[in-house]
């Protein structure tokens, strides 16, 4: 698969930023990472800290989440349950119109993230084989 940072360093809220990352990386035929295991974990967490911009830093990973409007629970794009997360684990029982989840690579774990609260944001574009 090919990985392209879109943006290492954004400083803004997840509701202003993803329409438009998600449309920027849907250009190229692509998505949000995918995280349903140890290995996709620790992969994109290898790859987000090999960029010198933000090595060590505390940044955030935007993950291929979406909110179902039905049940207000996190799913992935594709429509499949969240089965994995990362020891020692995040409590998905809340309410994904106001919130969701994204990947902490400098800690190793995902946290619960406001989606109008501004944080460093870390989008990559990942494309699958065809």
């Amino acid at each position: 698969r090919c990985i392209r940072p879109f943006l290492l360093w954004e400083n803004d809220s997840l509701r202003n930023l993803m329409q438009n990352a998600r449309q920027e990386c849907a250009n190229d035929g692509a998505h949000f990472p995918v995280i349903k295991n140890d290995k996709d974990n620790d992969a994109f967490n290898r790859i987000v800290n090999t960029f010198d911009q933000i090595k060590g830093w505390n940044v955030f990973l935007v993950m291929d989440l979406v909110c179902n409007g039905w049940s207000n629970v996190l799913e992935w794009r594709d429509g499949s349950s969240v089965k994995y997360t990362p020891y020692p684990g995040v409590d998905l029982d809340f309410d994904c119109t106001k919130s969701t989840v994204i990947s902490r690579a400098k800690h190793d774990d995902w946290q619960v993230v406001s989606m109008d609260v501004n944080y460093s944001y870390t989008v990559l574009c990942v494309m699958d084989p065809k």
